[in-house]
């Protein structure tokens, strides 16, 4: 059973810490992910103090983006408070956590937030 999306907001934690050689690969899955379902949507990358340079990659990707918004930690806080800003920072009616590492492809993750198993799904008044 399908969460009605159509008229709705996913919003997509994403906490980054010294990722920037998987960046790249992730924009792709993202946008790959999200080629075949027609929602709106919104990327949140929290930035997690990485001694990197993931926070030039993820600016080079995604700063002229309109359905992106990127955020800075000060220093290294940990994924939970990373994870936490982004959730603040989000307007999605729903939200989906994921790790920058691709360890779950963004295809599986999207489509599994948008299609719950009916023994687990919760409905929202």
């Amino acid at each position: 059973m399908k969460i009605g999306l159509k008229d709705k907001i996913l919003s997509i934690v994403i906490p980054v810490y010294n990722e920037a050689d998987i960046l790249p690969e992730l924009a792709k899955a993202l946008d790959q992910a999200l080629t075949f379902e027609k929602f709106k949507h919104e990327f949140i990358f929290i930035g997690d103090g990485s001694t990197d340079n993931s926070w030039d990659v993820l600016l080079g990707i995604y700063r002229n983006r309109t359905d992106t918004a990127l955020a800075s930690l000060s220093r290294r806080f940990g994924k939970d408070t990373a994870v936490f800003a982004g959730l603040e920072k989000g307007v999605g009616d729903a939200v989906v956590v994921i790790d920058a590492d691709m360890q779950d492809p963004p295809l599986f993750v999207v489509r599994k937030a948008i299609t719950p198993d009916e023994k687990n799904e919760t409905s929202r008044p």
